[in-house]
């Protein structure tokens, strides 16, 4: 008995469940990892084209699905625990999002497995996984959170982002999958012993000879656990197992994954040179006041203020979100003065001060709400503000009021640097187009899809309650700056919270836990305020590059079938197929429709004759 019999034939269900939550482990943490994901889909995959006709095959999916569930719950338990205040509400809840994102990763599996048909075609997977949680993020409260798309680990893809944004890294998963669970298919199962399709005589059986699109992949058949299957038979052609074409598709789209990580290696992601005729100096700074240096625990107002005048080489300051608390628009108004009067006016700096204020309560029984707001400060007052979106379910819905405005781009005015001329600066002003966005707002990428056009640096106040929230939320911002193509100002006074500078070049993390800091970068001068593709078209423009991909390889598959096997004549004879069959369904239909009238025009005449008489 070899290795492969027991794998795939007598035992599949054991190893498969343990790898698989092993691999959820690491692939569904709060940080999802590329490469680990691949290998869990391939593992699904295959795992379902074993067992989806065997007998119990729904108790084994369930068990499956419940180990996943169990899987991805651990690795989510620390930071869980403390999101709410009760625990116990903590494991109910994150039981309900495991078992949710679980079952629809599995759902996705299936669909792959049953639509997978002589008809279908090998990027119908990479498609559906790609919608799949492309719409999942419109209606989670937690946007790209908590699903099975990678944000860690891209490596050479990770340009992708500027193009088709998350779509395309979800694309790019499910198609290495398809073509890794094939590989392994092929090499582990390529028999006909394996692949089910044995006569009594140890040959090919007639009615296998021509089913279908099944070479390289394991075809479901209804076999008991303990099925004895020989594996040293003589593997079939591919003639007689399936079209030769699968394959080709297979090694074609593993071509077309590789060329995707040149551009990468042609145009790598470097900063820009802080100082030269083509950038603008700026520097930035992340106020964090050191609690070992408070003696009135958590930083008040004054705290923040004295930080920030200590901090006054930066041209641009940022508190962490909810920095200071008001009871009325009163205190926030003169707290915002004397923003301007004792840092903006005297350091000529502009300060995004954060807060949480009490608002008039709207009739909805509860004492009090708040909103969750940023007010950049400039030496003229209040340049902008930004109230919270996507508010953090249960924590944060049932006490604050989410913000209704999406995120707008606003210029400010740089002076020249000190040691700077004004002829060396070019003019007595250069423009910044800033925005800004709170915490989860950055994880979902339609949160800057209203902008009109590319801003140079984007605030982005954050608090989160656990270390690994933390990491989790910081790889949705360095998104978040890889979509947009601009820089991201991640200031976090969670508690062991990371800050950094992301987009341009950037990806580290400057700071973990409290203490301040200070960041120079270069901005392009001019500054290019064009929007990046992904951004521009958005995300109905991924979706249609993916089922667009699906749609060419099954015009060529169409070409390929009618051009006799000449795969040079794939592309021609296809889309003039689909043409030429286009065209003539669309002249049958106006023949019918034509006779139908002349039918309908006789009868009438023969009723006005009736009538007459």
């Amino acid at each position: 008995m070899g290795i492969a019999e027991v794998v795939f034939i007598k035992h599949p269900t054991p190893l498969f469940v343990t790898l698989s939550s092993g691999l959820a482990l690491a692939a569904l943490s709060p940080r999802p990892a590329f490469t680990p994901l691949i290998l869990l889909l391939a593992a699904l995959q295959l795992y379902a084209q074993i067992i989806i006709k065997r007998e119990h095959a729904q108790a084994k999916l369930a068990l499956l699905w419940v180990s996943l569930t169990a899987a991805i719950a651990f690795s989510h338990i620390g930071p869980s625990m403390s999101a709410l205040p009760n625990s116990a509400m903590s494991v109910i809840f994150l039981s309900l999002i495991s078992s949710i994102t679980s079952f629809l990763g599995l759902s996705a599996i299936l669909a792959q497995v049953h639509l997978t048909r002589p008809t279908s075609h090998i990027l119908l997977f990479p498609a559906l996984w790609a919608t799949l949680w492309g719409t999942i993020s419109h209606v989670s409260p937690v946007g790209r959170l908590a699903t099975w798309s990678p944000v860690v680990g891209l490596g050479p893809y990770d340009w992708t982002r500027q193009v088709f944004g998350p779509w395309g890294i979800d694309w790019i998963v499910a198609a290495w999958s398809v073509v890794l669970a094939h590989l392994v298919g092929s090499w582990f199962v390529g028999s006909p012993a394996m692949l089910g399709l044995e006569g009594e005589n140890g040959k090919v059986g007639d009615e296998h000879r021509d089913n279908g699109d099944q070479d390289g992949r394991i075809v479901p058949v209804d076999l008991p656990e303990d099925a004895s299957i020989v594996l040293d038979a003589p593997r079939p052609s591919p003639a007689a197992v399936g079209r030769p074409g699968r394959s080709g598709r297979v090694m074609f789209v593993g071509l077309g994954l590789l060329a995707l990580m040149i551009p990468s290696y042609i145009n790598p992601d470097v900063p820009l040179p802080r100082f030269s005729p083509d950038t603008t100096p700026l520097s930035v700074a992340c106020v964090l006041p050191q609690s070992r240096h408070l003696k009135t625990g958590p930083a008040l107002l004054k705290d923040y203020i004295t930080e920030s005048q200590k901090l006054n080489a930066a041209k641009i300051l940022l508190w962490p979100e909810g920095a200071v608390r008001f009871d009325d628009f009163t205190a926030r108004d003169a707290a915002v003065k004397e923003i301007q009067n004792k840092v903006a006016i005297p350091y000529n700096v502009f300060v995004g001060m954060t807060f949480e204020e009490v608002v008039p309560s709207s009739g909805s029984g509860r004492s009090y709400m708040r909103r969750n707001a940023m007010v950049l400060v400039g030496r003229d007052g209040p340049i902008f503000e930004y109230e919270k979106r996507n508010l953090v379910p249960i924590a944060e819905s049932f006490s604050q009021i989410a913000g209704k405005e999406p995120p707008t781009v606003h210029t400010l005015l740089l002076t020249p640097p000190k040691g700077t001329t004004v002829p060396e600066w070019g003019n007595r002003t250069r423009p910044l187009p800033v925005t800004s966005s709170i915490c989860l707002d950055f994880s979902t990428p339609s949160s800057f899809s209203a902008l009109e056009s590319k801003p140079a640096l984007i605030l982005a106040p954050a608090r989160t309650w656990h270390p690994t929230v933390g990491l989790a939320m910081w790889e949705q911002a360095k998104a978040r700056a890889s979509e947009t193509g601009t820089y991201v100002l991640w200031c976090d006074g969670g508690e062991g919270g990371v800050s950094g500078i992301a987009g341009n070049g950037y990806h580290e993390v400057m700071q973990v836990g409290d203490g301040s800091w200070v960041r120079g970068l270069g901005v392009g001068y001019p500054f290019n305020d064009k929007r990046t593709m992904f951004t521009s078209g958005g995300e109905w423009f991924a979706m249609f590059v993916a089922w667009g991909i699906l749609g060419l390889g099954w015009v060529a598959d169409i070409g390929y079938k009618n051009g006799g096997g000449n795969r040079q004549l794939a592309w021609i004879r296809g889309p003039a197929l689909v043409a030429g069959n286009w065209v003539q369904g669309f002249r049958e239909r106006r023949r019918i429709a034509r006779g139908a009238d002349t039918e309908a025009g006789e009868e009438q005449d023969l009723l006005g004759d009736e009538d007459e008489t």
